[in-house]
């Protein structure tokens, strides 16, 4: 496995899981190693299923469904485990790490540069998994 895709696609979901949005790591792990069909899945995760295939098949297309498929796989006990950082509190969403408000389309980008140093220490955390896994 590359490892710059690896890199990337650990950020990625590091990231997702700090929005909150850990469901999506269940769909990936739902789709890609249990097997089950986007249709199976949009109704146990209350996802739409479209948005379910765009996430999926953009998340394969740009990391790659056997690099996916083992992070996942590898390490999704660990996934769990990441809180969000960005949460909704009745009238905007706010960064719990700054105390600053973040608009919903911005939080990714927020995360990724304002909080680096919290997603570099899961990125490692998922990289001691990999490896102990071997």
């Amino acid at each position: 496995m590359p490892p710059r895709k690896l890199k990337e696609a650990l950020e990625n979901l590091v990231i997702t899981c700090l929005e909150g949005e850990v469901r999506k790591i269940e769909a990936l792990k739902l789709y890609l190693i249990d097997n089950l069909s986007p249709s199976e899945i949009s109704g146990r995760l209350k996802m739409n299923k479209n948005t379910l295939k765009n996430y999926v098949g953009r998340m394969s297309s740009l990391y790659g469904s056997n690099v996916l498929s083992v992070v996942i796989e590898e390490c999704y006990e660990v996934f769990l485990t990441i809180k969000p950082i960005v949460v909704w509190n009745g009238k905007e969403w706010l960064c719990l790490a700054c105390n600053r408000r973040a608009a919903l389309i911005y939080t990714y980008n927020h995360i990724k540069v304002k909080h680096r140093d919290l997603v570099e220490a899961y990125i490692e955390k998922l990289k001691e998994c990999l490896v102990g896994q071997r």
